[in-house]
């Protein structure tokens, strides 16, 4: 039998970093939700005097932190967790079937090759993030991106001087 808690671990670690995109996600977009609803004060400034500077920065950070609570209050269910580290690190569908079978007691010697495939699988990419940010960059500046130019150089890296 294999030691199934290494996909569990992989499962929550993929689901916190889910929640974390969602709540810079969310609260970006409530952001955006308080600055149009700060418009209003900024309209009415002759009539509220001073305070409608006070009121459009409160109605920006009321927006954020609505939008933030809001992308950590949406729900992850495990399976979908699995599912996404399934396909943010190509393991083909390994990490969800083995978190399906692994608590059952109906399991076949193939099943229990599948999860000890599985968990073998996910302690190799369990301290990888799923969604790497410098690879992205890296890729949008190697991309030609005007507002930040970069070269490719022989080995592969990205360099940011125009001369290489």
């Amino acid at each position: 039998m294999s030691d199934p808690t290494v996909i569990q671990r992989l499962v929550a670690n993929v689901a916190r970093q889910i929640r974390l995109r969602r709540v810079e996600f969310y609260g970006l977009r409530g952001l955006f939700w308080g600055a149009v609803a700060a418009v209003v004060p900024l309209l009415l400034k002759e009539t509220l005097g001073p305070w409608s500077y006070a009121l459009a920065g409160l109605l920006l950070l009321a927006g954020a932190a609505a939008g933030a609570a809001w992308g950590l209050l949406l729900s992850l269910p495990p399976a979908e967790a699995a599912r996404l580290a399934d396909r943010g690190y190509g393991l083909q569908e390994r990490i969800s079937t083995a978190l399906e079978w692994a608590d059952r007691r109906d399991r076949t010697p193939i099943v229990d090759a599948l999860v000890t495939d599985a968990a073998a699988r996910a302690g190799q990419v369990s301290g990888h993030e799923l969604v790497d940010v410098e690879a992205l960059l890296c890729r949008e500046r190697s991309a030609g991106n005007p507002k930040r130019p970069g070269r490719t150089r022989s080995d592969g890296r990205v360099s940011d001087s125009p001369v290489q």
